[in-house]
């Protein structure tokens, strides 16, 4: 009888070894897909940033583009003498003084 009741408390302790391994499985496996789940959000979220400021830098680009080409280019007394080939005729000058 004695002997009876060492063998129900090694089965016991066996079964309850077993359970706990069972238990800290099932609790790392949540453990990791929680943490799968916060990295896809965070990838999720770097996504949609990255969109937008790709988005805001094109938007940024196109208007210097067109503030560029709506402002009035300020040219000079001798530029406006010398008609719109002053540019070329300006810097022919400056090369052959050298």
């Amino acid at each position: 009888m004695h002997r009876d009741r060492l063998n129900e408390r090694g089965v016991i302790l066996i079964a309850l070894l077993w359970i706990l391994m069972a238990l800290t499985v099932i609790a790392l496996s949540f453990s990791r897909e929680s943490f799968v789940e916060v990295a896809v959000a965070r990838n999720s979220r770097d996504l949609a940033d990255a969109y937008y400021v790709a988005r805001a830098g094109m938007s940024a680009v196109i208007y210097q583009l067109i503030e560029k080409r709506r402002k009035p280019r300020v040219f000079s007394a001798r530029h406006r003498m010398l008609g719109p080939r002053s540019r070329l005729l300006i810097r022919e000058a400056k090369v052959t003084e050298q």
